[in-house]
């Protein structure tokens, strides 16, 4: 996503303005579609209307945290003097913008059909062939912008191998503390020994066993 907004809304039940911080994209009107992101609301961006560059389509969350069960054709103001009203012309269902760990947050995207990053749905195959077709069309239409592409799944696998090695090395320094830990407890047992050898002496003496 491109970054953090803050907005002037109003909380569900309650009448006072309230800022809230919200994450946001600028994408075109076939972002949606490309990466499925079901539409459960109102419409998406069309490129056929002049309007759609102050209106905003939002998630789940950010909608039913400012305006409850009816957020189409509401208003939503951007901090800042000046900035514009936007209108909320869709609802988005929630996904999963960061770490799965986290909990979905208020998400909001703009039109912007002159975007500099292209979303492509490929079919599974020959890719090779396929990337070479597209940095054919690329340079034909922007030729002054270089060509790099990444496939989704490996973004994200990358983002979870990082976790997974974290992962590994807790476990590792972990097991490395129990060890240090153990090694003292050993340690405490045989200065307690030593300290009671006469005790132990004794008692053997008397006819107690080993144990």
């Amino acid at each position: 996503f491109d970054g953090m907004l803050m907005v002037l809304g109003t909380e569900r039940g309650s009448a006072d303005p309230i800022y809230f911080s919200v994450s946001y994209a600028k994408i075109d009107d076939q972002f949606l579609e490309v990466l499925n992101y079901k539409l459960i609301a109102g419409r998406n961006f069309s490129a056929e209307i002049p309007m759609d560059s102050s209106v905003v389509i939002l998630n789940r969350t950010a909608a039913e945290t400012f305006f409850g069960d009816d957020p189409i054709g509401r208003k939503l103001s951007p901090a800042g003097e000046g900035a514009p009203e936007l209108t909320v012309i869709g609802v988005v269902e929630d996904f999963n913008f960061e770490s799965l760990k986290t909990e979905i947050e208020p998400f909001a995207f703009f039109f912007n059909p002159n975007e500099r990053h292209l979303h492509v749905r490929i079919t599974p195959g020959d890719y090779s062939r396929t990337i070479s077709e597209l940095e054919k069309q690329w340079k034909a239409h922007s030729p002054e912008l270089p060509f790099t592409y990444s496939f989704l799944d490996d973004d994200y696998d990358k983002l979870y191998k990082e976790e997974a090695n974290s992962g590994r090395l807790f476990k590792v320094f972990t097991s490395l503390a129990l060890f240090i830990a153990c090694l003292g407890l050993v340690g405490l047992a045989a200065f307690t020994a030593e300290q009671r050898k006469k005790e132990i002496t004794v008692r053997k003496v008397l006819g107690a066993t080993a144990f």
